[in-house]
């Protein structure tokens, strides 16, 4: 049992030391933070609320739900996701267990509705990408306040759009 326990501590030291590809490098400085934010975040915005816009599928909530669900991202699934799908793996695996877990997210978000969202995986790789550099630099705690403020955005938008179609 101890040989299978070596070759486990060998595979994780081997799989830590793997490097991932340069446009995954960690963010360094706050500028880099603004810049990849912009490009990451605000493409992955209108992209999403585009593909939500036109095809119609940002179903508006009752009330009871709405303030339930806004409670449930601010409180609990952000702060979940970013622990189970990349504080966890990074720590196992280090970079690789970041982005197979950020992988495993990507692939699970357009779950988060019903019928599956699809269409939304492009912004969700987008923002993987921007939450694995965060992860990678020194920035990794910016993940649990950002992810939260997403969400919330997300819940907000569709009132939003039933406002603006009212009018």
């Amino acid at each position: 049992m101890a040989w299978l326990f070596d070759k486990l501590k060998k595979l994780r030291e081997r799989f830590i030391s793997l490097k991932l590809p340069r446009f995954l490098n960690p963010i360094d400085s706050s500028r880099q933070l603004i810049l990849w934010f912009l490009v990451y975040g605000g493409v992955a915005f209108v992209v999403g609320n585009l593909i939500d816009w036109f095809r119609g599928v940002i179903p508006l909530p009752t009330w009871d739900a709405f303030t339930a669900t806004l409670l449930l991202a601010i409180i609990f699934m952000a702060a979940s996701e970013e622990v189970i799908f990349r504080l966890l793996p990074k720590r196992v695996i280090g970079d690789l267990g970041l982005l197979l877990g950020t992988i495993v997210w990507i692939l699970m978000h357009p779950f988060n509705t019903t019928p599956p969202l699809w269409s939304r995986i492009s912004t969700d790789t987008l923002l993987g990408i921007f939450y694995i550099k965060l992860w990678r630099g020194k920035w990794w705690w910016l993940s649990f306040i950002i992810h939260p403020l997403w969400n919330i955005t997300a819940i907000l938008l569709p009132l939003f759009y039933h406002t603006l179609s009212l009018s």
